[in-house]
This record gives C-alpha cells, structure tokens and sequence, in this order.
C-alpha cells in the first residue's frame, strides 16, 4: 500500500513538472446548481481569457471544465470537480489571465472565490516538502537576524543600502540596493526587488516607506494600517490595523511603534472616526494602548510647529511625555498649560500570567500615568535629553510674565535649572546636543513686550553637563531659519539674515568649554559664508563637513551646493577651500549616508502624480565630485538605511582601540585590498567575458578544421588516393610576329601537360591540331 502511494505521489509530481507553461488551472469555481450553469462558467472564463488573449498573443485560448454526469431514474445532473484548465497562446498570456483575472468584469460573480495558478505557482507548490522539517535554533536566528546587513559578508566591504521607490508598469516598486562605489558603471548593486510579492500580483505598498531609527525595520504604510518587514529574506514580522494611518514615530529603542491618523475618515459602516494614536509594541505586535484625540490633547488639532511626534520619549524608553491644555481640545496656542507625564514598564511574568488566566491584558508593557499635575503657562515647546531622564521646556513671554526654558528631572519633577529669556521672547525651540553636553535655544525677539511681531533671533546654549549650567546667546543674527548640531561635537551651524530681496548668511560657531576659560559656554563664530542662495544645512554624520543646500520641493527649484571642510578653514571669512557651484537642478531631496563618504541628492515627484522624465538622483562624494547618477521615470522617494545608534555611542576607549586596528592593525590595508580585487573584477569583467567569449570560438573552430580533415581523409581513401583536382588553363605563345594564339586545353591534354609527357607544346599542337 505505501508503495503504491509513493508510486501515485510520484506520478501527481512528474504530472506537475509536465504542466506546460502556456496553461493555468482555475480553482474554486462554486457548485453547479443548474445544468446550465456549466455553460456559464465557460462563457465567463472564455471571455474573460479571450479579453487577455487580444492583448497579447492574438491566439484564442481553449478552456475546458471536467466534469462527470451522474445518470438517475429521473433525471442527469452534472458534477464539477471545482477546477478548469485554460490553454492560452503563449505563456505571456497566462501569466497576465493569473495575475489580472479579479479586475476582469466577465468574472465579476465569482472571482472572490477563484484562484489561478500559473505553472510557476505549481512549480512552487512542488517545491513544498511533503513532510514538516523543524527549523534549528541558528536557521531561526539567521531569518530574524535583524542586524544582517551590518555584516555583509558576500562582499565584506560592510556597504550601506538605500531604497528607492517608484511608479513601474505594473506596480509600485520597491527597490533595495547597495551602495557599491566598486560598480564603477553605476555605483550600487540590487539587494531586493519584491521579487515574490509581484509573483503574487502584490506590491509591498502604494504609499511611501519608512526605516526605523536604528535601521532594523522597513515599515510601509497602507490605508489598512502599517507593515514591517526585516531579516535577510524581508519577512513581513507584523502587520498592525490602524486606518487611513499618515504618522508614525518609533520610540529611541524601537522597542514601541507610535501610529496616528491626522485627519477623521469615515468607514464603511458610516460612522465617522477622528483621529486617533496607538501605541505598539514592536516585537509581539500587541497594541498596547488607543489614544482618542480628546485624550491626545489640543495639539494634533493646532498641529503647532514640531507637534508631531505627540508623545516625547526619554531616552531608555521608559517615561513620555506630552503637552496639554486645561480647556481641552477648545484651547488655543496660547492656551497650552500643562505637560503630562506617562511611565513605561515591563510586567513581571506573574503579572502576565494572572492577566492571561483572568482574560485582560496580556501584553508586555503597561502604560500609567504619573501622579502629580506639571502645571506650566504659556507652555510652548519640550524635549527629552537624548542622554539622561532630563525634560527641557521653554515658554514664552505673556503679559507680566518672561519668557523661560526650564529644566527637570523626570520623574521626581525637580527643577534643574531655570533661565530667564526675556519679555520680548515670543517663541523659544529647543535643540538638544547629540550627547546631551549642550541644549540651544532659537529665540525668536518682538520689537517690543507688548507686540508679537519678530524682528530677530538669537541662540541662547546652555551647557548642562557643567556645575551651575552656564548659559550664554550670541549677538542678534537676524531672522534665523535654519538649526543643526554638529554630531558628538561642540560645532551648531545657522542660517539667518536673510530677507525677501537678499539671500541669508551661514554662520558656524563653537561652544567654548575649555577648561579654566572666561568665556566657557559663550559661542564664537568660527565661519560666516555671507549671502549664500540656501535654506538647508547638513552635518556629515561624523561631524567635521557641511553642506550648505537649496532645496525648495514646493516649486522644485533651486539645487544649488557647497560643501564645506571646516577643518581647512582658516578664519572666520576664510571660504576659500569651499568646494563651490555644484548644482543638482530642481532638487528636492538631500541626505549623507550613515558613513559620511556620500551624499545623495534627488529629484523627486509627488506620490501618485506625474511631472515628465526628469527625476532622477545623483551620489556625490564627501568632497563634492559628482560620482553616479541614475534617472527613473516617476520616482518618489529615497532613503539612506540608517545604522544602529547604540555603535556611534561608543567610549573614547572602544573608538581609540578600532583607529588602532585601522592604522596598525592592518585594517586599512585588508580593506584597499578587498576593494581594488572588487574594482578590478568588475572593471575586467567585459574583458573578461570578452576573452572567454573568444576562447569558445578558437575551440570551436580547431574542432571544426579537425572534423573536416577526417572527412577528407575519409573520401580520399574511398576514392583510391586520385588526383583529379584539374582546371582548364588557356596557353598563348606569342609568333615571331607577335601575334598571339590561343590554345584551348582540355583535361585529358592538361593531365599529359602535367605529368610532362608532352615535352614542346607548340610542336605537339601543330601535329595534333587536325
């Protein structure tokens, strides 16, 4: 018996193997109610076949629907085993009739419950074995090693990647590359393309993208909710239900997931929805709380400037925070009077436990909020340190009262440190230094304490991490546009100054922090580019270059470059190492790699629209040589992959020991000598192919020659070894008179000429010319 199922299970796999690619079998067709219901079925799945067939091949395809009939006293009644098989002209047309087959209206009655396969998809099918293997302990790791790529160990030259999507024929595409400078064609090698899921007729998502902080996750964004894929194979590890969701935040850790719907929608069921957040935890996918927009508070309804991410996290993850108003979700900017504070901790396991065992909650976290009101007037901005359990606040100059930034420690509430700004200081954003060493504060200034209206702005820093917090501003800058910190370091750049009729300045300054100084905390301007056509600053992400950009995504305008080496610079008005006039016409995005050595620039269209052939990006290097550029009709978006924060946090020690290796160790050496193996492989590798192209060709043709010596050795020796091999040749000799005569031999003369039997010709000829 089990012979005779292998033998069957043999046979149904040989079967499969044997299913030619021009046909399709269409499962799930309903249950024949009437006998005329036969008739239907193929009618709809003819047209429906015909409808691809005109497209395509032009051959008609044949559809045939098994059934048996089943004979009674009474009657003959028809029975289907559920399948048909179409045959199409080409194997074109039955890819397309398996993927589009639910869009054609022929098929409009049934096609919820129809499934097309396509050869392809029983070769798959095949490929599934017929027992369960359990994965080992290191195969389920390496599937959810969500650090994969940071090792990149087919080409151990550790590339960053980037994704980059557009609109193609059929789909949405998601593409996944490398960034390879060792390609010297085209500087990037393909990683991923969705490859399986256009198989399917799917596409990762018609919406835009998004990594997570420490790059681990790609999250895509649909009307249903949100996606996150990761692992070298691109597994899909969540899908999370949040309607119409346009934000998201994750929390530093990536540990939480934050969505939120901005704007109320109404379902089917005609109920309106207003905007929500929801909050998730990442590695189980369990949603750990909903968040009504009267609880979220006033500020997804202001949507006041950097009102998003609603939630602030501290940096170990476990307090939030959140402005709120008294008056609710009637409050008015200057209505904001309250911050709300939330701590974050993981159950024990009793605690999950006795909440599986009761029915509740069984997720790993709980959410509460702290005791105690903040009560704070004329609230307007706060932010986390991203170093310490420190909360910064500033507020802004009302009536009698001054402005102030403020800052606490959570969750004890004590004041740290208070600082006064001043009457006239009506809008005060906070900047927080990398590692927490430094908190700027871009003071906006009215002309007087009873106006709003801005005339200038300063830049106030405090250093925290020093005894008393000094604090200190700069001298008044204008109307200031732009902020960044240099990365780690102690370097802010700004752009101010500016009015309708001038371009602004950039100015560089650097906190003084030397030990003993007068001045410590105070700025000093280390370089000022005057009258500079931007409004985009970019620190490369090890700190020491800028780039000076204009980017204007609105009008797609703009594009002008300058790249900045501040540690060329001589003085302050010294520009004269600045790498200028780069130019990236109407560009509309800019971002360095996570190693500093590139920066990409692009030109990109709104999602779902069209704007002509022009989009396209381009890779620059960090000294302004334009390397590659790639041109991709509707193009919307591109994104670096960023690197887990934890290793650009590392000890002096750890950073002093790897410039060690580097230099001493033979790092540097190992890394030249993989890169120019790469480089020369790939330069050579037409050559390459070139010579391996005309090696074939000589052994082919030396194969030739042989072949054809055996075959004339061959009928030589059939024939006996006879030279026939005779033309007719025409011989003149001139007369004495000069007249020539011609002669016409034939071969029977020309052989006795050869083989000398006729010694004078011109003798021979006059005895025999009768």
């Amino acid at each position: 018996m089990q012979k005779k199922e292998k033998e069957d299970s043999k046979s149904n796999e040989q079967n499969v193997a044997s299913m030619p690619k021009t046909w399709v079998i269409v499962d799930g067709l309903p249950e024949l109610r009437e006998n005329q219901d036969h008739m239907k079925f193929s009618t709809a799945l003819q047209g429906a076949a015909d409808k691809v067939a005109q497209h395509g091949s032009k051959k008609r395809p044949t559809v045939y629907i098994p059934f048996d009939t089943i004979e009674t006293r009474h009657s003959k009644d028809s029975v289907i085993d559920g399948c048909a098989l179409i045959a199409f002209g080409s194997e074109k047309d039955a890819l397309v009739f398996s993927k589009r087959y639910a869009a054609i209206d022929d098929l409009k009655l049934f096609r919820n419950t129809l499934r097309v396969y396509n050869h392809r998809d029983m070769h798959k099918f095949e490929q599934v074995p017929d027992e369960h293997k359990k994965l080992t302990r290191e195969e389920f790791q390496d599937q959810r090693n969500l650090l994969w790529w940071l090792q990149d160990t087919d080409n151990e030259a550790y590339r960053d990647q980037y994704v980059v999507r557009f609109t193609g024929p059929e789909f949405d595409e998601t593409y996944v590359y490398w960034m390879d400078e060792n390609q010297t064609k085209t500087g990037r090698s393909l990683c991923y393309d969705a490859t399986e899921l256009k198989e399917q007729s799917k596409s990762l998502t018609d919406q835009y993208v998004e990594w997570s902080p420490n790059g681990c996750y790609l999250v895509s964004t649909h009307k249903q909710g949100v996606q996150l894929w990761a692992g070298p194979q691109w597994m899909n590890f969540h899908k999370l239900e949040h309607h119409k969701v346009d934000k998201i935040s994750f929390s530093p850790k990536e540990t939480f997931l934050i969505t939120c719907n901005e704007q109320p929608y109404t379902p089917q069921n005609g109920q309106k929805q207003p905007p929500s957040v929801r909050i998730w935890d990442v590695l189980t996918g369990d949603l750990l709380i909903t968040a009504p927009a009267k609880t979220i508070g006033p500020a997804i309804k202001l949507k006041l400037p950097g009102w998003w991410p609603v939630f602030k996290w501290s940096y170990d993850e476990q307090y939030m925070a959140k402005i709120n108003s008294s008056k609710g979700m009637s409050a008015k900017p200057k209505d904001l009077d309250k911050i709300n504070l939330f701590h974050v901790r993981e159950k024990t396991e009793e605690e999950i436990k006795q909440s599986e065992e009761s029915g509740g909650d069984s997720s790993r976290f709980q959410i509460a909020k702290l005791q105690g009101k903040l009560a704070v007037d004329s609230l307007f901005n706060l932010e986390f340190s991203p170093t310490d359990n420190v909360l910064a606040y500033t507020t802004f100059a009302q009536n009698d009262d001054q402005a102030k930034v403020s800052l606490i420690s959570v969750p004890s509430k004590n004041t740290l440190r208070v600082q006064t700004l001043g009457f006239d200081v009506k809008k005060a954003h906070l900047y927080w230094q990398s590692q927490g060493r430094y908190l700027a504060i871009n003071m906006a200034h009215s002309h007087s304490k009873a106006t709003i209206a801005i005339k200038t702005h300063t830049i106030g820093i405090l250093t925290v991490k020093e005894r008393n917090m000094p604090f200190s501003r700069t001298k008044q800058l204008g109307m200031v546009t732009y902020f960044a910190w240099e990365p780690e370091g102690s370097r802010y750049a700004v752009i101010h100054g500016g009015t309708k009729r001038e371009n602004p300045h950039v100015s560089v300054f650097q906190v003084q922090d030397a030990t003993g100084r007068v001045d410590k905390g105070a700025s000093r301007l280390k370089l000022m580019l005057s009258r500079r056509k931007c409004n985009n600053l970019l620190w490369a992400p090890n700190g020491g270059r800028l780039v000076v950009a204009q980017i204007d995504p609105e009008r797609r305008a703009g594009g002008e470059l300058e790249f900045v080496d501040l540690n060329k610079i001589q003085n302050a008005n010294d520009d004269s190492s600045t790498v200028k006039n780069k130019l990236h016409e109407c560009m509309t995005d800019i971002a360095w790699d996570p190693s500093g050595r590139f920066l990409m620039t692009a030109t990109t269209q709104r999602l779902h629209t069209s704007s002509g052939d022009d989009t396209r990006y381009t890779i620059w290097s960090f000294q302004g040589e334009q390397l590659f550029t790639h041109k991709l009709k509707s193009f919307y978006q591109i994104l670096w992959r960023p690197r887990p924060r934890d290793l650009e946090k590392l000890a002096k020690s750890d950073k002093q020991s790897i410039n060690k290796k580097r230099s001493g160790g033979g790092w540097d050496r190992q890394f030249k000598q993989t890169d120019d193996r790469i480089r020369m492989a790939t330069e050579n590798k037409k050559l390459l192919e070139n010579q391996e192209k005309y090696n074939r060709y000589v052994q082919r043709k030396e194969a030739m020659q042989s072949m054809s010596r055996q075959i004339l050795a061959k009928r030589e020796g059939l024939r006996g070894h006879v030279h026939d091999d005779y033309s007719t040749r025409t011989v003149q000799q001139k007369l004495e008179k000069g007249r020539p005569i011609t002669y016409v031999i034939n071969k029977d003369t020309m052989r006795k000429i050869l083989n000398e039997e006729i010694a004078d010709f011109n003798a021979w000829w006059q005895e025999n010319r009768q």
